[in-house]
């Protein structure tokens, strides 16, 4: 019987004191920047966490280059793109959140100009043909996700 060998793992690199607060202001700021623009569930530790994963795995890659130069231009790349996959890796529920808020906005201006006034939350909900509950859910989670208007 053979065995395969597996893949090695990736070389392990701490980070050093030097690299933390050389990088720290760095991390801190694109986090922010970052928050500032994605919903409001979305806090400025966790970016910043993602952002720190982004550092050590750009500082790993370039320790393996043979030049040993570590551009900084790279290192922020590392960062920005760890945050960014981590916003994306939200999506998927606030997408479908989206597309449940779009729903309830078409459905209230229809009812609207058939009613010739704004329509109550019963009549939106039997226009939906959605349950109270259900409707209620969304509202609250529209709301968490900083999706408070409905569009």
């Amino acid at each position: 019987m053979s065995m395969t060998a597996l893949p090695s793992a990736p070389p392990r690199r701490s980070l050093s004191r030097e690299d933390y607060e050389r990088l720290s202001p760095v991390v801190r700021r694109q986090a922010m920047w970052f928050a500032r623009r994605a919903p409001a569930h979305v806090k400025v530790a966790d970016l910043a966490a993602k952002g720190w994963a982004g550092a050590l795995d750009a500082l790993v890659s370039m320790s393996a280059m043979t030049d040993g130069s570590e551009p900084e231009a790279y290192v922020l790349h590392r960062i920005r793109t760890a945050m960014f996959d981590y916003l994306l890796s939200l999506d998927a529920q606030s997408k479908e959140l989206r597309k449940r808020s779009r729903l309830i906005a078409r459905t209230i201006g229809l009812l609207a100009r058939m009613y010739e006034r704004p329509p109550t939350a019963e009549e939106i909900v039997a226009g939906l043909s959605w349950s109270y509950p259900q409707y209620e859910q969304t509202l609250v989670a529209l709301h968490d996700l900083g999706l408070c208007r409905i569009e």
